[in-house]
């Protein structure tokens, strides 16, 4: 029934979830409208059918897929190198950014990827949505070599996604750094020792074009760009690309990025300026717009204070960011067709 895991194991591990979240047997059971008693036939797998464990994964902000795939790499230790890096940039507050690096990280998570979310923005918005216990070092201590990635990097309640939280100081690294040989290859260099250890991982930028971004825009691989559905933002988008794409034409930069894709956020249902706008985009980069755009919706905002992502908080509003994380998938396992047009 469960993919080689016996119901135990995965009662086990729902259980495991659960408590690291903080949720006792009468939470969940008034979460999941059914009786306590279930919660406690589900904790030791003593149901057969996939019902209660699909219902409580759903609550707790993961799916059984997701579950089982972590169980069984846990069993399995032989992994391969080479964690996919995406770089979620734009120049412009407010176009989407951090809900898209989040929900993306999430997205991903709950199809049982391994997913490392690093927060580069000080702004923190990230690591405040995200962070459910203290943390001692930031960011910021891994690219002044205080402290190794993997000791900064602090557990989240969504099964298989990780955090390395950000530094309020981080918008003043330039200045720390000013002088410091190949200062901007430092992320890149302090991610190798763990790209094995994960899936995907995903830097949410600074807004600016600073010491942060070069670090990012080295150590990517993919380029995923927000932008709102407006003159000014595409004008600036437009603006501002080539500057981002410099990394991949320069062969002393990162010759591997590769923009993944223009995302629309924030949009309205049969926008006619979306339309016009996506259009635009189109025609200086031809099939790089996503299928997919996010609309908008009051409840990314709502769960963001409430450290929840849309997935359990308003999981009627959830569809576009499932359908942007397939579609990320599959461009990226297209990755042949998915190449840079830069003039």
């Amino acid at each position: 029934m469960f993919n080689s895991v016996s119901a135990q194991e995965l009662g086990a591990q729902l259980k495991n979830l659960a408590q690291s979240q903080g949720l006792t047997q009468e939470v969940l059971s008034q979460r999941m409208s059914v009786e306590r008693s279930v919660i406690s036939k589900v904790w030791t797998g003593k149901y057969k059918k996939p019902t209660h464990y699909t219902s409580m994964a759903r609550v707790l902000g993961t799916t059984i897929d997701a579950i089982i795939t972590q169980l069984t790499r846990t069993s399995n230790p032989d992994i391969s190198p080479g964690a996919h890096v995406i770089a979620v940039s734009s120049r412009k507050g407010g176009a989407g950014k951090t809900t898209t690096a989040v929900h993306l990280a999430g997205g991903l998570a709950r199809l049982g990827q391994r997913v490392l979310l690093i927060d580069l923005d000080a702004a923190l918005d990230a690591t405040m949505w995200l962070e459910q216990e203290d943390y001692e070092h930031t960011i910021e201590d891994v690219l002044l070599r205080k402290v190794e990635l993997a000791d900064a990097v602090i557990s989240t309640t969504i099964m298989g996604l990780e955090l390395v939280p950000g530094s309020l100081d981080l918008g003043q690294l330039g200045l720390k750094l000013v002088g410091v040989p190949a200062s901007e290859r430092r992320l890149k260099r302090a991610l190798e020792p763990v790209l094995s250890s994960y899936d995907t991982i995903i830097i949410d930028c600074a807004p600016e074009s600073d010491l942060r971004t070069q670090n990012a825009l080295m150590a990517a691989k993919w380029l995923l760009i927000p932008t709102q559905p407006s003159s000014a933002d595409v004008r600036r988008l437009l603006q501002y690309t080539p500057e981002f794409l410099r990394y991949a034409s320069d062969p002393d930069l990162n010759p591997e990025l590769r923009l993944l894709g223009f995302l629309m956020c924030r949009t309205r249902p049969r926008g006619v300026l979306e339309r016009e706008l996506s259009t635009v985009l189109e025609e200086h980069y031809p099939s790089l717009m996503f299928d997919t755009q996010i609309r908008d919706y009051t409840s990314y905002r709502e769960c963001m204070a409430c450290k929840e992502l849309v997935y359990t908080y308003d999981s009627d509003r959830s569809r576009d960011y499932m359908e942007l994380t397939q579609e990320v998938l599959q461009r990226i396992e297209s990755s042949g067709q998915v190449t840079e047009e830069v003039a």
